[in-house]
């Protein structure tokens, strides 16, 4: 309505000042200031007003009113109560609603309804014997009107809705989660002790978390991504130093509640990912040009069998000595012992001692 408005009023200011021979720069500054002082005053007709959107359906079987208010993720304080075949939906704050036409779209069950002057209430003028039932969900409101022989459970609500709510609130046990880790790491400050081993085929990389945590591994084409649900910096210098030729770079970024690993790797390369447990993590990679020639794959098995004999053979040797020690002192057997005398001599650069 101001905006319909001003155009007149300025006309009819600026005819009487061209009568009165006024400069138009008076006319300029008069037509500023008027609207400055509308767009001053523009807000505050609005101010504590709930935006507030209204529409009504005919159901199967029933009518139903669903009342949003956009400007929130919750419902204001109301009151609903019904007396003499009216209905009235009370608010505590005055609402900025335009209601359509209810009456028209449910006409068997509302016959008119109207916005108080103070607009902190709506009133059902109601037709016949009707029964209400009312919803919540978020920041919408549904009314349900039934017809008195209604049998069986009342309406639900649409399954987008209920779909709606439920995700808001994972969403919601989400951002728990991630306040309450964000705090446990402000408080503990947990570290990871980074290791890097280098072997004849592969790097291996070993993350020693001093909390637990988890970890999700991706690779996508050249990229291997490790994301640690611990909000803390971490420090690469020990493979940065000495940084082997499968990775080209490696940045780690501390985000919201969590830190980010990202390596970009030489074409070809392909990392495997372990978790050793809630605390341990390891990353492979591959050597491009692996050293084959510095040991074998039967060497390695024929060294593991060897540690296996000696480890065997000691554990016998001191079983032995700890039953010989159960039984008592040890005794020496007697033997044909004869003292010899070795010849040395000396061929070249060699010293060669002989026992007769």
């Amino acid at each position: 309505m101001r905006v319909v408005l001003i155009p007149h009023v300025f006309g009819t200011a600026a005819e009487k000042m061209r009568l009165h021979g006024m400069k138009t720069t008076g006319i300029a500054r008069g037509l500023f200031s008027a609207l400055v002082i509308c767009f001053l005053l523009l807000p505050f007709n609005a101010l504590g007003q709930e935006k507030t959107e209204v529409f009504a359906s005919q159901q199967d079987g029933f009518g139903r009113v669903v009342f949003t208010f956009s400007n929130r993720l919750d419902l204001p304080n109301y009151d609903l109560s019904s007396e003499n075949g009216v209905l009235t939906l009370q608010f505590d704050t005055p609402l900025d609603v335009y209601l359509p036409d209810i009456g028209g779209a449910i006409p068997d069950f509302v016959s008119i309804t109207r916005v108080d002057p103070d607009k902190r209430g709506i009133r059902f003028g109601l037709k016949g014997d009707v029964r209400v039932n009312r919803l919540e969900a978020g920041e919408q409101l549904y009314l349900d009107f039934l017809p008195s022989d209604w049998q069986g459970l009342a309406p639900g609500l649409p399954a987008e809705v209920v779909a709606e709510l439920s995700k808001r609130a994972q969403e919601a046990a989400e951002i728990a989660e991630l306040e309450q880790r964000i705090e446990f790491a402000r408080l503990n400050n947990p570290t990871a002790k980074i290791s890097v081993g280098h072997h004849p085929t592969f790097v291996r990389i070993v993350f020693d978390w001093s909390e637990d945590t988890t970890a999700s591994y991706k690779l996508e084409d050249n990229v291997a991504s490790l994301e640690f649900n611990w909000p803390v910096d971490l420090d690469f210098y020990q493979l940065v130093r000495d940084m082997p030729p499968e990775i080209v770079e490696v940045s780690s970024t501390r985000q919201i509640g969590s830190n980010l690993v990202v390596f970009r790797l030489e074409d070809g390369v392909k990392p495997r990912f372990y978790e050793n447990s809630e605390r341990q993590f390891v990353l492979d990679f591959d050597s491009i040009d692996p050293d084959l020639e510095t040991i074998s794959a039967e060497e390695l098995l024929l060294a593991a069998q060897m540690e296996k004999i000696e480890r065997e053979s000691r554990e016998q040797e001191n079983a032995t000595q700890i039953e010989a020690l159960r039984d008592g002192p040890a005794q020496v057997p007697l033997t044909d012992q004869t003292e010899v005398t070795p010849a040395v001599s000396k061929v070249g650069s060699t010293i060669r001692i002989t026992f007769p």
